[in-house]
């Protein structure tokens, strides 16, 4: 049962830390494990910053777009009393806040099921629905989904991850996002 706790830098932003520098698409697996690991604690930071959730799931999902090397990241929150999954938090999107049914789409069945998906062509996915790339001047292409559980184990959201940058979503991606 993989979830992506309620606890998230652009490729080319360089920090004091050097988190989100650029690197090659072929890394050595230790290389990729210390920029992994840098990321994952400048997480635990800004975590332990601010209780200010418009300031700290911003910034979260800014890291989760660097650390799984996508073009865009988004938290959306479930409305079970509406019966909606509405875009709370995004990095790589604008700040427009959307909404899509439960009942529709990936992020909907994520949201239902309680299951990461893995997809990597979302042309051959019959779950993904091409309309939310309707109103977008972007394509989604693939994506990983993993749901956000309360403490009671609850599914409460989905974190969305799209379009991965070097290569396609695998297993050790789809561990971050069940951390």
């Amino acid at each position: 049962m993989s979830s992506f706790k309620l606890e998230g830098p652009e490729d080319g932003d360089h920090s004091a830390s050097g988190v989100g520098a650029a690197v090659p698409k072929s890394e050595p697996p230790v290389v990729r494990l210390r920029r992994e690991l840098e990321l994952v604690i400048d997480v635990a930071r800004a975590v332990n910053s601010s209780l200010d959730l418009d300031e700290l799931f911003p910034s979260l999902m800014l890291r989760t777009a660097q650390l799984l090397r996508v073009e865009r990241s988004t938290l959306w929150l479930k409305d079970e009393t509406r019966g909606v999954l509405t875009s709370r938090w995004s990095h790589g999107v604008g700040s427009t806040s959307r909404e899509i049914l439960l009942t529709e789409g990936l992020l909907g069945w994520v949201a239902r099921q309680g299951q990461l998906a893995n997809v990597p062509d979302t042309a051959n996915d019959s779950r993904f629905d091409p309309n939310v790339d309707e109103n977008s001047a972007r394509k989604t292409r693939s994506l990983i989904c993993a749901p956000v559980r309360d403490k009671a184990g609850r599914v409460v959201g989905v974190v969305e991850c799209v379009n991965k940058k070097t290569r396609a979503f695998d297993a050790e991606d789809e561990l971050l996002m069940s951390c």
